[in-house]
């Protein structure tokens, strides 16, 4: 059996793939490489959270929103 780069991955790392911001080409590259990607439960409401924090402090637009929103949610499942 090949071994695989696995990876764990929190929020705040996760929110780089969805909000443009310093290290988000990393992590977009750091996705790509690994084999095996995991994260925590919890995430997901983080994710959906820190998402509508973005918006609402207008890093993104409304419509931006609920394009990442449904982008995380085609990823997550």
């Amino acid at each position: 059996m090949a071994a695989g780069l696995t990876c764990y991955f929190d929020t705040s790392a996760l929110l780089k793939l969805y909000l443009e911001e310093a290290e988000s080409a990393r992590m977009r590259s750091a996705t790509a490489a690994a084999t095996f990607a995991f994260t925590h439960l919890i995430t997901y409401a983080e994710m959906r959270a820190g998402l509508a924090q973005a918006a609402r402090l207008r890093r993104i637009a409304d419509l931006e929103l609920a394009r990442q929103v449904e982008q995380f949610e085609t990823d997550w499942s």
